[in-house]
């Protein structure tokens, strides 16, 4: 029943083992931020340190940058030149979120991610507009790339039972955070807030973001606005098809 299994969950949640760690370069990275006396070379060394990481960087940002400067950009000062600290924290993110569930045995993983990266660029991008608040254009892409991660995390501790629940509901024209409430005891915003909370030691306020991002009427000032843009932005992602 939808309490047992409420319970079950909450308790795999609890246990690391069952689920992918925290990749530590963004731990890392999370703790230089905060220190007020790191610097700039402290975050290339870190990033440097894997150069698959640092490939995947100056990829990213020449195609972002594609024909807007005529230099390439070859070395990662450059590219953090270009993009700013956040941006750089915020794509070391994507890429490493990215790969964490990839050993999930259900969803179609690519489509996953690519909804998620969707729906942060799409927040960062109203966040931008619409605020002047500078922690809520901070928050914003985050808050926006982990939204549905409570779905991973479904995924991941009870494979069978949610592909039955999605096959299940296919027909349903409810939408899929109530069925979750109904047939498993939690939906997959509060799952996933519980879960990014516990073991992302991520900013509260993203994670608020990401428990109320279907209910974007909850949470301080702040909070709200960011989970009314994070919830106006997986709207526009999903009617344009970035699902």
């Amino acid at each position: 029943s939808g309490g047992t299994m409420r319970d079950y969950l909450l308790q795999q949640v609890e246990k690391s083992g069952n689920l992918p760690p925290f990749p530590d370069i963004l731990a890392q990275m999370q703790r230089l931020l905060q220190d007020e006396k790191s610097n700039l070379d402290e975050i290339l060394y870190l990033i440097h340190l894997d150069p698959a990481l640092s490939g995947n960087i100056l990829n990213l940002t020449n195609n972002v940058f594609h024909g807007a400067t005529q230099v390439e950009i070859k070395s990662l000062p450059m590219a953090i030149n270009q993009l700013g600290v956040f941006r750089i924290k915020n794509l070391v993110f994507s890429l490493e979120l990215t790969k964490l569930f990839k050993d999930v045995k259900m969803l179609d993983c690519y489509a996953f991610w690519k909804h998620s990266l969707s729906v942060g660029l799409v927040s960062q991008s109203l966040s931008h507009i619409t605020e002047t608040n500078a922690d809520i254009k901070e928050w914003a892409y985050l808050a926006g790339l982990m939204h549905d991660v409570g779905i991973m995390v479904f995924a991941y501790l009870i494979p069978d039972e949610y592909n039955r629940f999605l096959e299940h509901i296919r027909e349903s024209d409810r939408p899929i955070e109530e069925l979750e409430k109904d047939l498993l005891g939690i939906d997959h915003q509060e799952l996933g807030a519980i879960f990014i909370q516990k073991w992302w030691h991520t900013n509260i306020h993203i994670t608020n973001s990401v428990r109320y991002h279907h209910f974007p009427f909850k949470g301080t000032d702040e909070e709200r606005r960011c989970a009314q843009i994070v919830n106006v932005a997986n709207g526009i992602c999903n009617t344009f098809g970035y699902t």
